[in-house]
């Protein structure tokens, strides 16, 4: 799980929607504390990375742990964006995923956006 960590997060900062696509199952479901409802598919999850990357000014993301059981991965994290037009906010997280073979069939991420 160290190498799929490495390359999500490697892929993240290169900003590109269809390179984190491809890290999610064709029915893959997103859970995020910004979304009203859960994003189900790749081409909803790839939208999701498009409209936060667009969105984010400076965006930075970073592993700072994880652990893992049988086909699950737990990761700490921390966020942040903004520094030249708007001010640098800064977010710590957690997220799980599910991965039963190479792919994320499901994505939760544990944060809060008001923090």
């Amino acid at each position: 799980m160290k190498s799929h960590l490495e390359a999500f997060f490697a892929a993240w900062m290169r900003h590109d929607s269809d390179e984190m696509a491809e890290f999610y199952h064709q029915d893959a479901v997103m859970e995020d504390p910004t979304l009203d409802e859960s994003r189900v598919g790749r081409l909803a999850i790839r939208d999701y990375y498009q409209e936060m990357f667009e969105s984010l000014e400076q965006p930075e993301h970073d592993l700072l742990d994880y652990a893992t059981q049988n086909d699950r991965v737990w990761f700490e994290w921390t966020f942040a964006s903004g520094g030249l037009e708007t001010p640098r906010l800064s977010y710590h997280g957690v997220s799980i995923q599910t991965i039963p073979e190479t792919l994320i069939v499901h994505d939760h991420a544990f944060w809060s956006p008001n923090a």
